[in-house]
């Protein structure tokens, strides 16, 4: 790869990480807002309180799975920089090994 699509695809990680961080943390802020005003209902039913209570359990779970993912994303590029330095490390190992048996 040149360098120029190196930094291209460095730019591209730290792009949608950057977009992923900020949809979780608007989640999170908008979870917070409505959740402190939050009174539970007298009875659970098809009412306005359990609709609320959808809600909240549905921004919740949108923040939850988002760091989740957020934290898959982040192993995955740990785990791909291991294979990346092992196969440079692998490559270099059999060009000395091929230089070695030609001498």
């Amino acid at each position: 790869m040149s360098d120029r699509s190196v930094e291209l695809a460095k730019q591209s990680i730290s792009g949608t990480s950057k977009y992923d961080y900020f949809i979780v943390g608007i989640g999170a802020a908008t979870f917070s807002y409505f959740a402190k005003d939050y009174v539970s209902p007298e009875s659970f039913g098809i009412n306005e309180g359990s609709l609320v209570v959808i809600s909240l359990l549905c921004l919740a779970l949108s923040v939850v799975f988002g760091l989740k993912k957020i934290e898959r994303y982040n192993k995955f590029l740990e785990k791909n920089s291991k294979y990346l330095d092992y196969s440079e490390h692998l490559a270099a190992y059999k060009k000395n090994a091929i230089q070695g048996a030609k001498q």
